[in-house]
């Protein structure tokens, strides 16, 4: 499936906004600051959702789980899916 053409007509702010960027790093093209802006937006989201989760588990107490991992007395990790057996 073909990536759907995309337009993009910066307003003043934004204009100013690419200007300053490409002040402090001239080799930086119009399409780097887009896609650093689109990632900067992609980890506010994860931030968003994981302080979400957060208030969601703050009553959540995991000192009463077993551990899902250990190590052998040669000192590899073994693995306890689902606690230790």
């Amino acid at each position: 499936m073909p990536n759907p053409p995309i337009s993009f007509r910066p307003n003043d702010n934004d204009l100013r906004i690419m200007s300053d960027v490409r002040a402090m790093d001239d080799a930086l093209t119009p399409t780097d600051i887009l896609r650093r802006g689109l990632r900067l937006l992609e980890r506010d989201e994860w931030r968003r959702r994981a302080h979400l989760d957060a208030i969601r588990l703050k009553d959540e107490d995991l000192s009463n789980e077993p551990p899902d991992w250990s190590y052998a007395p040669d000192g590899s990790i073994v693995s306890h899916i689902g606690g230790i057996k």
